[in-house]
């Protein structure tokens, strides 16, 4: 998707260097939210395992969401906790809670 000077499109490798930047802007001794600080070498791994989208404006990264899959999140110590706290799904891509158990309900006669 396209908008004048901005797009949203697939990540590639040319990308990470901006993400890793804004990343680094946003880590919590810098004020930002994010909870973990995901190295290149996290990065190249995701770009590969599932697509990563990134804003560009003016050809500059200005934003990012990742999405991956458990495995890839394993070495990220926030997210793991979450999932053991959250009891996620085996097929949950990073912290989404289990859905309940359907229950059988009595009929009435």
């Amino acid at each position: 998707m396209r908008t004048d000077d901005r797009e949203i499109v697939q990540a590639t490798a040319e990308d990470i260097g901006g993400i890793l930047g804004l990343q680094g802007r946003n880590l919590p001794h810098r004020d930002g939210a994010l909870s973990a600080r995901l190295p290149r070498g996290w990065l190249e791994a995701a770009l590969a395992d599932m697509p990563v989208t990134v804003a560009r404006k003016q050809g500059r990264v200005v934003g990012y969401p990742i999405s991956a899959s458990r495995e890839a999140y394993r070495g990220v110590p926030v997210v793991a906790a979450t999932l053991r706290a959250w009891d996620a799904a085996p097929n949950a891509s990073s912290a989404a809670p289990r859905a309940p158990e359907p229950t059988t309900m009595p009929s009435h006669a």
